[in-house]
């Protein structure tokens, strides 16, 4: 599964840095706690601060390991305690790189079909209040930390028992910052017009998270966009197509049924695998990645084929076999996955560099103040597929970063890269 969200690095020349520190971290404004307000100068006279917020979805029991690091007076470096080539050495000229945070955009794209309503095996009430407790609790964790907002599928405003979403580029609760974007996503959640009902079309509901991110005010967003898509069966609602009973929705979800192709007279129920495959492909070329959460009822097999496509092409999936989508089978999953997904899109071991290096053999990366040789499992490289290119912390490493936390990672332009440990 690929990295989330990167530190960024400025590399202004004058400038000092920021890191990571174990336990709670503020908002992404740099120098601004999570209600606003300036946190306080803890540079040094004249000294420089930012805030990192990290991000990864490689280990799903991880908690956030975030928060503030300055250091520096005036933002000079000089010599320092790294060893030969360190920080700053004198001989080098070695100068430190600020850091700033990545801003995450994440758009909810929530399934309230008429399923929702029911009680599945290991939920003690019905599949929606579970959603929304759960959605709940993941929104507390995350307020202040990223932005987000929410789109229903069906939309109550469009078509409450059908299969309407809005055209245009408009969501149900545009993605905003902070406390007060969250408690609009929750207050949307627990609208009595957006109780469960009707049917399930992921394929449109896809296709406006695309239009908002690429050409309606999600455009203007600034940082990285992810869809978490959240579905309990499987996409319907494209009356373009026909299908045979195998892949009419109203068959598989109930057998029982005396049609023999229930779609026959109800194309809309057809299993539209290919419109929703197609729409998170769009998002994937736009550099949107779509999480894949799959509630009890889309466990049937065609349904899970169709979420383990869109889990891959979605840049995020869970597993390298099926279920490839994050499956969940009771209540506390379901409260687990959520949780872990919105937290962790907030702890990384890439750095996202805004300049290109003056020099790419001459850059080092530390963390604790340790140099981190670049060879080697544990050490770290360059991504080129990003320009500028991205900094990749690997192995253990980047596990001690992701699960302990660290008291600072940081990176110094101009000494030469120091390529096996000394």
């Amino acid at each position: 599964m690929r990295k989330l969200t990167r530190f960024t690095i400025n590399a202004s020349p004058a400038l000092v840095l920021a890191g990571i520190l174990a336990g709670s971290f503020p908002a992404c404004d740099s120098g601004k706690d999570s209600d606003g307000s300036t946190l306080p100068d803890t540079t040094g006279s004249g000294g420089a601060s930012a805030v990192v917020t990290a991000n990864n979805n490689n280990n799903m029991n991880n908690a956030s390991n975030t928060g503030l690091f300055t250091t520096g007076s005036g933002g000079e470096t000089s010599s320092s305690s790294t060893g030969e080539g360190g920080a700053g050495a004198g001989e080098c000229g070695g100068q430190l790189v600020d850091a700033e945070p990545v801003q995450v955009n994440l758009l909810l794209v929530i399934d309230r079909s008429g399923s929702m309503n029911d009680t599945a095996e290991g939920f003690e009430d019905d599949k929606w209040t579970a959603l929304v407790d759960s959605m709940n609790s993941a929104l507390d964790g995350i307020s202040g930390k990223m932005s987000v907002g929410v789109q229903f599928f069906p939309d109550a405003s469009v078509d409450a028992d059908g299969c309407g979403v809005p055209t245009g580029s408009e969501v149900a609760v545009p993605i905003g910052a902070g406390a007060d974007a969250v408690d609009d996503v929750k207050q949307a959640l627990s609208a009595s017009e957006n109780a469960p009902a009707g049917n399930t079309p992921a394929a449109a509901a896809l296709a406006l998270a695309h239009d908002y991110f690429t050409a309606g005010p999600g455009a203007e967003l600034e940082g990285e966009n992810y869809v978490l898509l959240a579905i309990d069966g499987g996409p319907n609602c494209n009356d373009a197509i026909t299908c045979e009973a195998a892949a009419c929705t109203v068959n598989i979800d109930r057998p029982e049924l005396p049609c023999e192709n229930c779609c026959a007279e109800a194309p809309e129920q057809c299993l539209d695998d290919d419109g929703t495959v197609a729409q998170v492909e769009a998002l994937a070329e736009a550099g949107i990645t779509t999480f894949v959460v799959g509630i009890p009822g889309s466990d049937q097999p065609a349904y899970q084929a169709v979420l383990d496509v869109l889990a891959e092409r979605g840049g995020a999936p869970a597993a390298q076999e099926s279920p490839k989508y994050y499956q969940v089978t009771d209540a506390d999953e379901l409260s687990e996955t959520l949780v872990a997904l919105t937290s962790e899109l907030v702890t990384s071991c890439e750095l996202a560099l805004h300049e290109v290096p003056p020099d790419l053999d001459e850059v080092n990366v530390f963390v604790n103040d340790e140099v981190v040789p670049k060879l080697g499992d544990d050490g770290w490289e360059y991504d080129h597929a990003t320009s500028p290119p991205t900094i990749v912390i690997k192995g253990e490493t980047c596990a001690t970063i992701e699960t302990e936390g660290v008291q600072s990672v940081l990176v110094e332009f101009g000494c030469p890269t120091i390529e096996i440990p000394k």
